[in-house]
Order: C-alpha cells, then structure tokens, then sequence
C-alpha cells in the first residue's frame, strides 16, 4: 500500500536521478502531499487506541481501589 503512490510516480513522470533541483522538489512535494495524510489517518488511530484502552485502564483501577478499601472497613470492624 505504502509503494503505490511511488509506483504510480514512477509510471508517470519516469525514474532516475535528475540534474534538476527542481525535479526533486516536486517529487518530494507529492510524495509529502500523499504520505502526509496516511501518516495522519494513523496517528489518530492510534490516538483513539490509546485512549480506548486508558478508558479500560482507569476504570478497572477504580473498581479495584473501592474493593480495596471495603474490605480494610471489614478487617477493622
């Protein structure tokens, strides 16, 4: 998936190594232009994971801290 946009570059415009300084920039402009938003969709992916699984976290640490401390009231009384 991740060599598609470079395949397809490469089927338009050719390969090789330009003389140009140009040509490297727009290359690295479309390869930016592309990647970019792939790399993104992931961050936010893995963003929402991690909070899911903080969500789970915290409420399985809170259901543990009031069992804790109802049974320490039992053992004192």
């Amino acid at each position: 998936m991740l060599f598609i946009p470079i395949v397809i570059y490469i089927n338009t415009f050719g390969f090789g190594v330009w003389d140009n300084h140009t040509d490297w920039g727009i290359m690295g402009s479309a390869f930016g232009g592309i990647y970019s938003i792939f790399f993104s969709f992931c961050t936010i992916m893995v963003l929402i994971l991690q909070f899911i699984l903080q969500r789970n976290m915290d409420e399985h640490h809170d259901g543990e801290s009031v069992c804790g401390e109802c049974v320490g009231f039992f053992r004192l009384h």
